[in-house]
């Protein structure tokens, strides 16, 4: 297979990631309405979490292709702002695996630990964690505006999606995933909002 074609699949990717995302955020605010210390050791729970680690995992990939396909016009500032949003993406996956498999056996074990919630360092790292996510996708997107290798609305709507991630509102990250689900669906359609070879970033 060409590379030029696991680019595009890993645009495929991260729309299922955000697929999934968006569910399990739905259902976060309906269905798993019922006291958190007894659901977070149901079954269903642990299907939940284990979903967001598979989203996590395909906006990883889906990250890297939206990189590569437009890595060469973006220059230097691209590849900082790619660093700094997978980075980020990395860290916050790592706390969705941390909600998935390690809440229910605190749940088990130690539930005024997991009432309480995180303190201390754990907390301070798990905001810095968010905020170095929506920060790099941010940069991401004042880089993509530049490059104008996808649609330009898609990215207006990722950097005012990252800039919402800030905001602590039930569904303000629903704008974020609809702007990656977007550019994905550009890659995967290979749909470039240019005429021409896309301006270089220096």
């Amino acid at each position: 297979m060409r590379s030029m074609d696991l680019i595009r699949w890993s645009g495929l990717a991260a729309i299922l990631g955000v697929a999934i995302l968006i569910i399990s955020d739905l259902l976060s605010l309906t269905v798993f309405s019922s006291d958190p210390m007894e659901f977070v050791t149901t079954g269903t729970y642990l299907a939940d979490g284990t979903a967001r680690v598979l989203a996590g995992i395909l906006l990883l990939i889906g990250l890297i292709g939206l990189y590569a396909h437009q890595a060469e016009a973006s220059g230097v500032q691209g590849l900082v702002a790619f660093l700094a949003a997978f980075t980020g993406t990395a860290l916050i996956f790592g706390t969705w695996w941390t909600n998935a498999y390690v809440a229910p056996v605190l749940a088990q074990e130690n539930s005024r630990l997991l009432e309480t919630g995180p303190t201390g360092v754990l907390s301070v790292a798990f905001t810095l964690s968010f905020a170095l996510g929506a920060v790099g996708w941010l940069l991401f997107g004042l880089v993509s505006l530049r490059t104008r290798v996808y649609p330009r609305a898609a990215v207006i709507v990722l950097i005012v999606g990252a800039v919402l991630t800030f905001v602590p509102l039930p569904g303000a990250g629903v704008v974020f995933y609809v702007a990656i689900a977007w550019l994905s669906f550009a890659l995967f359609s290979q749909q470039e909002a240019f005429a021409g070879r896309p301006e270089r970033v220096t």
